[in-house]
């Protein structure tokens, strides 16, 4: 019997490239965001990118940046020193002035009224006042992108908190003995004093017990064990309680939910024609197991990327790094596409996008058109990324059919396990030979009844 797996397929040579270009992309994204290559006021250049640019792009680009022939009132908004000029009516922005500012006047409704269809919201009209206060800060240079809508990603140089490699800090000093009981404790201690809060009195032990089994499997403690532990309550019973949700099934199935979300994992590929990922649950039971078997992480993700290239120690090894590859599988893909060349980007997009938010947090797939507006990811970058996933083996079939359809890869079997299957279809054969001969001497019987049935009725002639 062949076991089946949401699984992909590659070359060696292509999927080694897989691999380890991954593990260089991940590696050169992290570096680029030194503070070596940082100049600027970090912070307002941030301020500028998330709060200001924006507007100006969705509100003011239409009628006042070089596309727009000729810009009303002679305005242009799409780089600091159009900006700082002005049009018809006199500079529109002044550094540190903004009552002076004729950008601010139009979108506070000052006799000006921009953009005209509708005043913008109270907070957009107070950053841009915070805006012009501090300076106008404007990263932007004098010649825009030929297109409007693609933004700038040199603002992204400077060293974002995503970016930054983390450190460690040594927890503040604290003026209370018995409330810190870890070192996190101590650093919302601070928090607690800085915002003149006291802590919440400790819970008692019933809502204890309610809270750590909600919190580990998601399900109600039983009753006997809440009694039990408010009768005795103690460090060492309340360890024992938590080791034994710990070491439980339901611990995986619980947290490992979050992955499965995470993973866009489903029992079907929810796309125009809704195949049946019938081996999906493998890949389910491969989550739970992995959380359970406090699985490194690094491990975690490589088995998801690259699981069918990863060397094994033992058959149980390949099959579930094989089962972990699924992960690649998962997910809407549009299968009934009749043209293959755009399905097989789209699924390789689907897979880029996936593998960005899941391992980095970023929306990879936003730089498919374009250059991405808020994080580091040009478009370049993204086509290097998606040629390693072009020569991954997703789909199969002719290319001129309907619903393209996913690899199946056999799982390894032991020789115990072939050997029973091979005992267990011997079994069934000689079975189904035996309810064959069986229905035949039925068919016989019912016959012979029925010829018998007949002659009882006839009359005898002498």
């Amino acid at each position: 019997m062949l076991w089946n797996t949401l699984s992909i397929r590659a070359s060696r040579i292509a999927a080694t490239r897989r691999a380890y270009t991954l593990c260089l992309f991940f590696a050169v994204l992290s570096a680029w965001f030194t503070p070596s290559l940082v100049s600027g006021d970090d912070t307002q250049r941030d301020f500028f990118e998330s709060r200001i640019r924006p507007v100006l792009l969705q509100h003011c680009y239409e009628c006042h940046s070089k596309e727009s022939k000729p810009p009303k009132g002679g305005l242009l908004v799409d780089s600091a020193s159009a900006l700082q000029a002005g049009g018809d009516s006199g500079p529109a922005v002044v550094a540190k002035s903004p009552d002076e500012s004729l950008l601010l006047a139009a979108i506070r409704y000052d006799g000006l009224e921009m953009p005209p269809d509708e005043r913008l919201p109270d907070h957009v009209v107070h950053d841009f006042e915070k805006w012009i206060e501090q300076g106008a800060f404007d990263p932007r240079v004098d010649s825009p992108p030929s297109d409007p809508a693609l933004v700038s990603n040199d603002h992204l140089l400077s060293p974002h908190w995503a970016f930054t490699a983390p450190v460690r800090h040594r927890p503040p000093p604290t003026t209370d003995t018995t409330w810190p009981t870890t070192e996190i404790d101590a650093f919302i201690w601070e928090g607690f004093q800085q915002a003149q809060l006291t802590p919440a009195a400790d819970a008692d032990p019933r809502t204890l017990v309610r809270r750590v089994y909600y919190d580990l499997i998601g399900l109600p403690p039983p009753l006997d064990v809440i009694e039990a532990f408010a009768k005795a309550p103690s460090a060492a019973a309340w360890e024992a309680i938590v080791d034994r949700l710990l070491g439980s099934q339901q611990f995986g199935i619980h947290w490992g939910r979050h992955w499965l979300d995470v993973a866009r994992y489903a029992d079907s590929n929810g796309g125009d024609f809704n195949a049946t990922f019938h081996d999906a649950w493998r890949y389910r039971n491969y989550v739970i197991d992995s959380w359970n078997r406090d699985k490194p992480f690094d491990q975690f993700v490589r088995e998801q990327i690259a699981g069918d290239l990863l060397p094994a120690r033992s058959d149980e090894e390949r099959a579930e790094q094989l089962v972990g590859s699924g992960f690649l599988m998962l997910g809407t893909k549009m299968l009934s596409e009749r043209d293959k060349e755009k399905l097989t980007m789209d699924v390789v997009d689907e897979q880029v996008s996936a593998i960005g938010q899941a391992f980095m947090g970023l929306t990879l797939g936003c730089a498919r058109c374009h250059d991405h507006k808020f994080d580091p990811i040009p478009t370049e970058d993204y086509y290097a990324l998606a040629g390693i996933f072009v020569s991954t083996t997703s789909l199969q079939g002719e290319s001129q059919q309907y619903v393209s359809t996913w690899p199946r890869h056999a799982l390894p079997t032991s020789d115990e396990h072939r050997q029973q299957v091979e005992t267990h279809t011997t079994r069934e054969q000689e079975l189904s030979s035996q309810l064959k001969d069986v229905a035949k001497q039925i068919k016989t019987i019912e016959q012979q009844l029925a010829a018998w049935d007949t002659a009882k009725d006839a009359i005898l002639v002498d």
